[in-house]
């Protein structure tokens, strides 16, 4: 039986907190058995951002999609749970494209190196605010 179908996807898309993108619609897609597969939301609750999101999942107001670098501290307490990881799918890469020969400007090149090193913890998993070595 697919992970999926364990959280019955109705329960799934009426207990949502979303975070509307624009006009987009409200559905979160998974991966289940190498397929995608869309739930249309039917959210408890909307909000206007990810760590208000977090908050209310944290308060028991329903179930929440967010990055791991906005619901680790919540984690970390034990106030939610992570639930359909492997049902996720892959993360979007990103690249910064530079001009041919030019110099960077320099506040874009230390803006470039902040997202690198963000990046970088968040992929190897380093909690905010802890010192690398």
């Amino acid at each position: 039986m697919a992970r999926l179908e364990v959280v019955h996807r109705v329960q799934l898309a009426n207990d949502t907190i979303a975070v509307p993108k624009g006009d987009a619609p409200m559905d979160w897609t998974f991966v289940v058995a190498g397929r995608s597969k869309r739930v249309t939301l039917r959210p408890r609750l909307v909000v206007s951002d990810l760590a208000l999101a977090a908050r209310a999942a944290a308060a028991g107001l329903g179930i929440v999609r967010a990055p791991s670098s906005v619901v680790e501290p919540y984690l970390a307490k034990r106030q939610l749970v992570a639930i359909l990881r492997e049902s996720t799918p892959p993360g979007l890469e990103v690249h910064a494209v530079f001009p041919v020969g030019g110099a960077l400007v320099p506040k874009t090149r230390v803006f470039v190196d902040l997202l690198q090193a963000w990046f970088e913890r968040e992929r190897h998993g380093v909690k905010r605010g802890a010192r690398q070595r």
